[in-house]
């Protein structure tokens, strides 16, 4: 019973740290990189912005339709990373359907 309460309390604990993490680009502001790593992998690319002095990881991915003939749509989301590894800035777009 003791260890059915512990895998309980620690289900919930889990649950709740999975709840908090962002899931618009514009929530992760003021977050850790460390921790978009983690909720998402590791970026396609990363560079440096010698203007900003900042750093900028980038995440790729592909939305593929397969009904109606297909499609697909390029999409990326940039975020600016501080020497404190805090996101300061964020951008999301895509491409057209082709």
């Amino acid at each position: 019973m003791k260890t059915l309460r512990i895998a309980l309390v620690l289900g919930v604990m889990a649950l709740s740290v999975v709840a908090k993490q962002p899931k618009d680009p514009k929530d992760w502001s003021g977050h850790k990189i460390s921790e978009m790593v983690n909720a998402h992998g590791a970026p396609s690319l990363v560079y440096d912005d010698p203007e900003a002095k900042l750093t900028v990881y980038v995440w790729n991915s592909q939305v593929i339709w397969t009904s109606g003939g297909g499609a697909v749509q390029d999409r990326y989301r940039m975020f600016w990373v501080d020497s404190e590894g805090s996101i300061t800035k964020w951008k999301a777009g895509k491409s057209k359907v082709r």
